[in-house]
């Protein structure tokens, strides 16, 4: 039905209306429609609604259609977050239904960087621990042992960790403390997501919110504070080696020792510093 297609595909409800009493349309069929690059896709009226973003269809429809988790799955792929809102208010909609490929609607909504679906849905019970439903295609495989960012990467953990993004800090921290806990080795890992730049070239640590850059540093501090130089050892002994290596932690750990009550460095603990870690303060005129 070519009409019924195109009041679809256009959000045109009148002309939906007048398909049904025509009988026309039957809301678990499967009708062919297009995409924005020209494929035919098959969906039933409800879950093209839902993916096209129609959210009016979508509440004149539900009621009369078969629901599964199919129409939820189409809109939070396609970041509908009003059609997301209207579906989870259905009674028979689970949030954490599977499809045929062990999908979920968090994981997809997660794979294209659907912020606003996330929060909803997570809002609504979703499981938060996706990490290990998403896709297979997108778990990491270390090419030579070493943890780097592909050159064609979206930006989309620095944009999920970007303070200005709408996402409540207690999700920031829930996802940054299961993925980087489910590491074995820690270290790269942390450093490489703390130190992960944006599309202007700033690090996440710089643009999350405090309680996520708590976490981070925490993280860095026990298990990613040290990092080794390349290069042979200073010193090899018996009983010992020695090599050079980053402290990313200790100007804090100096700064923390030195302030006063007010986390402030006076000159006095300015100079204290300076002289623990190697540099001669100068005198200063008044």
């Amino acid at each position: 039905n070519d009409e019924l297609v195109k009041a679809i595909t256009e959000g045109d409800l009148l002309q939906v209306l007048l398909s049904e009493l025509s009988g026309e349309c039957n809301m678990n069929s499967l009708y062919v429609f297009k995409d924005k690059k020209g494929y035919d896709w098959k969906a039933t009226p409800l879950i093209a609604a839902a993916a096209l973003g129609h959210t009016e269809l979508v509440q004149g429809f539900i009621d009369r259609a078969d629901i599964d988790e199919t129409a939820l799955y189409k809109a939070a792929e396609k970041g509908q977050v009003a059609v997301v809102r209207e579906l989870l208010e259905h009674p028979d909609i689970n949030v954490n239904l599977p499809n045929d490929r062990n999908q979920t609607a968090l994981g997809k909504a997660a794979q294209y960087g659907n912020i606003g679906v996330i929060q909803l849905l997570l809002d609504h019970g979703a499981d938060p621990s996706i990490l290990d439903k998403v896709i297979p295609g997108t778990k990491l495989f270390p090419a030579n042992g070493n943890i780097a960012a592909r050159d064609s990467h979206s930006f989309s953990w620095s944009t999920f960790l970007d303070s200005h993004v709408p996402v409540d800090s207690s999700v920031r921290v829930a996802v940054v403390a299961t993925l980087l806990g489910s590491e074995k080795d820690g270290d790269d890992w942390v450093r490489e997501l703390a130190t992960a730049k944006d599309q202007h070239g700033r690090e996440a640590l710089h643009t999350t919110d405090a309680a996520t850059r708590d976490l981070l540093n925490g993280l860095r501090f026990f298990c990613g504070r040290y990092e080794l130089f390349d290069g042979p050892p200073i010193h090899v002994s018996a009983t010992a080696v020695v090599v050079n290596a980053y402290d990313h932690g200790v100007f804090r750990q100096v700064f923390e020792q030195f302030a006063n009550d007010c986390g402030e460095l006076d000159k006095k603990g300015f100079q204290a510093c300076g002289r623990l870690l190697g540099q001669q303060p100068t005198d200063v005129k008044k």
